[in-house]
């Protein structure tokens, strides 16, 4: 399986983006008693397919579809799970608030690391409490200090 695009290079939307999100939804996740692993998995995927840092609107449909082609062989969800991470990426490019906790953590978590492009996060689009109160506060940029065995590290 051979992605669409130079992913792991991307300075706005490569490995490095994917860490804070890890980063980031780890530290959700315990917050909201969400399933850790999960939260990683989106992290890991959720810009997987983008074609550029630009506009890309369909990279969160196409990370989808890519989680679904390789699930059998590499990751090996139950449907449910799998469901659950599809429906996440699918909608990270488009969607709004929500009171669902996985998706809330994997969407803020991306949402926390916005200031890689230079914009600083606005309240009214995040969903979970603690998320809100961590832009609220102006200390979005304070959860590299958060202790944590990534993925990427294994």
């Amino acid at each position: 399986m051979q992605l669409n695009c130079p992913w792991h290079k991307s300075k706005l939307h490569g490995l490095t983006h994917w860490r804070r999100v890890e980063r980031n939804g780890v530290f959700l996740a315990e917050h909201n008693f969400v399933d850790v692993d999960l939260v990683r998995l989106f992290a890991l995927f959720h810009d997987c397919q983008r074609l550029n840092d630009d506009s890309d609107l369909q990279h969160g449909p196409r990370a989808a579809a890519f989680i679904e082609k390789v699930n059998p062989d590499l990751l090996r969800l139950e449907s449910k799970e799998l469901e659950i991470l599809m429906t996440a990426c699918y909608h990270h490019t488009n969607s709004q608030n929500t009171d669902i906790p996985y998706f809330a953590c994997c969407w803020d978590a991306d949402r926390l690391d916005i200031g890689r492009a230079g914009l600083k996060p606005e309240v009214k689009f995040f969903s979970t409490k603690i998320a809100r109160k961590i832009v609220t506060s102006g200390q979005w940029d304070k959860l590299t200090d958060f202790e944590y065995l990534s993925v990427f590290d294994l």
